[in-house]
């Protein structure tokens, strides 16, 4: 085992060795800003940068070997001096493609024709922003300083607006009959410079991680900083949603992890409705959903601060938890539904597009699993559908099928978007972007196969996702009959059939996959044949169950 001492002496050695990186990455680039400059006399100074390109590459392996080296033999380092090594890592990556960079544009120079054709364009603006920013990296990486992590994801930006106004004076030069083989070259160049912009941004935003403990992107880390002016905070990933919202837990770097907020970022539009949705929750049920905290949106993209809701998953209890943790979580999430439900009933026939909602991501389908696309097939003497036909005649048989009320759904009704506070007896619903009027059986279905889909095998964990859908499932039978809902039935297996099948592009396993493909499919069927006398429709007995099947 190695001894604290050691540790911290191989952090200080990572330190030493990015610093020299970075010196020779910037004598790297002020040799290429001298080719620029005199490209008449390039030759001497483009076979020093190429000769010293070696040497570059061998610091950053080193820091690469060092890297793997220090975490296996500290097992015991903190998740900070984890994130620090990491960063280390990247960051020496991306001062060794700033180095090919400058090896590039030495490279390009002798395509000039015209030797003081470079002279046309202010090169010597970008080494003024790149230089200054590199120089930054060592001494933020090592004071864990957010502001200068800032610096340094500035500059991009400022080479990019560099870049657009070079771009745009070359477009000008080759439309008034410039030299077409100068003004491409001189594009080369620029798209080089340009590309050192992105390899800086990298860098900051790994400084930028290594302060908040977590991976982070600047617009994402602007938006956060834009909702709370608190430094002195941690994040850990929440996880992302399957539309790209970014989803972090933020709390106090000393105050411990069981307090904070919740941070999401991602496309406006989705984050504005979840702030919508939030809102009118809470004017029918208040305590139902999170808080929201802070609301800010940045053109295209948006954040949100939501309260933290303290408690599990309903999957993670039905994975962790015991059954009577299980039940009881159980009974408080269906005591809360079925109330929900029935305080916010209208009167009034809803469509539940279970069939479109399927025809629409049937594509994406086929994009992870194309075996599941067939045609007609021949058994003995009898041609069978193909599953576009089956999708068409379940499509015709749902375009006349209603429900008679409609209730304020969740809209994303996963196992994992409920949670249960055992200490205050309380469920909450989290993301909740799709929320809205609608047909019970929509949140209904989602809720099942969620927890059928669950890629767990064993028999004991196996026997807790059957016992919830069993007993879920009777729960919606029980609430369907009280409101005399006769197509309960017929649409849930619609509803399953969607749920079912849109779930496998979510799942590799060809075995699993395929399982509920075939259950879809067998109920679109079914379901088709019911087109006429819908009100007579029962679900086949065993298909909600995984064993056996």
């Amino acid at each position: 085992m190695r001894t604290v001492k050691k540790a911290h002496e191989d952090l200080k050695g990572f330190e030493e060795t990015l610093q020299f990186l970075s010196i020779e990455v910037v004598k790297q680039l002020q040799d290429a800003c001298r080719v620029l400059d005199s490209p008449e006399e390039c030759l001497k100074l483009s076979e020093r940068i190429q000769a010293k390109d070696d040497c570059i590459d061998n610091m950053k392996n080193a820091i690469e070997s060092k890297s793997g080296t220090y975490l296996e033999e500290n097992k015991e380092i903190s998740r900070n001096e984890i994130d620090y090594v990491r960063a280390a890592v990247v960051i020496s990556a991306n001062l060794e493609h700033i180095a090919d960079h400058a090896v590039n544009i030495s490279r390009q120079v002798k395509y000039l024709i015209d030797k003081q054709f470079m002279k046309n364009f202010n090169h010597s603006d970008y080494f003024e922003v790149i230089i200054p920013a590199i120089n930054l990296i060592v001494k933020a990486l090592k004071k864990k300083d957010v502001n200068l992590a800032m610096k340094i994801c500035k500059a991009e930006s400022e080479i990019d607006v560099l870049y657009a106004s070079t771009l745009n004076d070359i477009i000008t030069g080759l439309k008034s009959g410039g030299s077409a083989e100068n003004s491409i070259t001189a594009l080369f160049i620029f798209q080089h410079l340009e590309r050192v912009g992105d390899c800086i941004l990298n860098i900051g935003e790994a400084v930028i991680s290594v302060v908040f403990g977590e991976r982070i992107k600047i617009h994402q880390f602007e938006a956060l900083r834009h909702n709370s002016e608190d430094e002195n905070m941690m994040m850990e990933s929440v996880g992302e949603t399957k539309s790209g919202n970014t989803i972090r837990k933020v709390f106090e770097k000393n105050g411990g992890n069981t307090k904070g907020v919740i941070f999401k970022e991602g496309i406006a539009l989705k984050i504005e409705k979840e702030k919508e949705s939030i809102e009118k929750w809470q004017k029918i049920m208040p305590g139902i959903a999170p808080a929201v905290l802070n609301f800010n949106k940045n053109g295209r993209n948006a954040s949100i601060v939501l309260e933290y809701i303290k408690g599990s998953t309903i999957k993670d209890i039905i994975i962790n938890g015991q059954m009577p943790a299980v039940k009881e979580s159980l009974n408080a999430m269906t005591e809360k539904m079925g109330g929900i439900w029935q305080s916010t009933k209208e009167t009034r026939p809803v469509k539940g597009c279970f069939i479109k909602q399927l025809m629409d991501r049937l594509e994406d389908v086929y994009a992870v699993h194309p075996e599941f696309k067939k045609g007609k097939s021949v058994i003995g003497r009898m041609e069978t559908m193909s599953h576009e036909e089956v999708l068409k005649k379940a499509m015709e048989a749902e375009n006349v099928l209603f429900a008679p009320f409609c209730v304020m759904l969740h809209g994303d009704c996963n196992a994992d978007n409920i949670i249960y506070d055992t200490d205050r007896k309380k469920i909450s619903y989290i993301d909740l972007h799709r929320s809205g009027a609608g047909d019970y059986v929509q949140d209904a279905s989602v809720f099942i196969v969620s927890n059928y889909r669950m890629p767990f095998f064993d028999r004991d964990i196996r026997m807790k996702i059957d016992f919830v859908i069993n007993e879920f499932f009777m729960f919606v039978s029980d609430f369907a009959s009280k409101n005399q809902d006769k197509t309960f039935e017929l649409r849930m297996a619609m509803a399953l059939a969607r749920s079912f099948m849109t779930s496998t592009r979510f799942q590799l396993d060809k075995d699993f996959s395929k399982a509920m493909y075939m259950k879809a499919f067998y109920l679109l069927k079914k379901a088709a044949e019911y087109s006429q006398k819908p009100e007579s429709f029962r679900l086949p007995s065993g298909i909600l169950e995984y064993w056996g099947n």
